[in-house]
């Protein structure tokens, strides 16, 4: 599994195209009489910024992009994410007795056949949904946020326990830029078979190798190796996995 890129940026695809590549639900838009998509908006749904050629990317690009960014908020940042907020919305108002309607409801927010292979324990919260990629099943607990404001790629058995935060959102230092409205974003990437514990949070930027643990509470600033126990705030690998890991279970 390769969890630095998604499919789509591997190809080079620009953000027009992927709306026309991965499933999506509308919801109601102001946007003259459009429709808001779970995926990339068209650009005949939402103008783009950038134009071809230009030295300057549009937000859309810089979303999708794996590189980290800085720009000033704009209005279209609350268009794009219009769909991911109801669609969060309906997920945690559904009834814990219709689990077909939360598996419809993931696979609407995060397009393909996510809820088949996805768990999600409400509440649950995201910016965008498109723009978190899933390489497998996953199981994320109650009361988790993924600020996906550059791409989270989630490996095939990660394990997200009650209120982790995955946060690729910051903002400018200099409270003067924070206060025109100045956001950075970094890309996180968690390989398979990733446990995090309760409580923890990964920061902008980071990767956690295969097969790591973070425990509870931990503040993941930096990059984790594969196959570690890794804790605290700031996070660091305490020990390797080993052997005596290795539980017997009743049944």
């Amino acid at each position: 599994m390769d969890v630095s890129k998604s499919e789509e940026a591997r190809e080079g695809k620009r953000p027009d195209a992927l709306a026309n590549d991965r499933p999506t639900q509308s919801a109601p838009s102001s946007h003259e009489g459009q429709t808001a998509s779970v995926g990339i908006p068209t650009s005949e749904a939402l103008p783009a910024e950038g134009t071809e050629g230009s030295a300057i990317p549009s937000i859309e690009e810089l979303l999708v992009g794996h590189e980290p960014y800085t720009c000033t908020y704009v209005p279209r940042q609350a268009e794009l994410q219009r769909a991911a907020k109801r669609l969060c919305w309906e997920l945690n108002m559904s009834s814990p007795d219709d689990p077909e309607l939360r598996r419809a409801i993931i696979s609407r927010l995060f397009g393909g056949d996510a809820g088949a292979r996805v768990a999600i324990e409400p509440p649950f919260h995201c910016d965008y949904g498109f723009n978190v990629h899933f390489h497998g099943g996953a199981f994320l607990n109650y009361g988790c946020v993924l600020l996906d404001t550059s791409p989270i790629e989630i490996g095939n058995g990660a394990l997200l326990g009650p209120h982790v935060t995955l946060a690729c959102a910051g903002h400018a230092i200099c409270a003067e830029q924070r206060r025109q409205g100045v956001e950075t974003s970094a890309p996180i990437s968690l390989g398979d078979d990733v446990w995090i514990g309760a409580g923890s949070i990964v920061c902008a930027g980071v990767s956690i190798g295969q097969g790591s643990v973070i425990g509870a509470g931990s503040v993941v600033t930096r990059d984790i190796p594969a196959g570690v126990v890794a804790v605290g705030n700031p996070c660091r690998v305490m020990r390797p996995v080993g052997k005596r890991d290795r539980a017997e279970p009743l049944f």
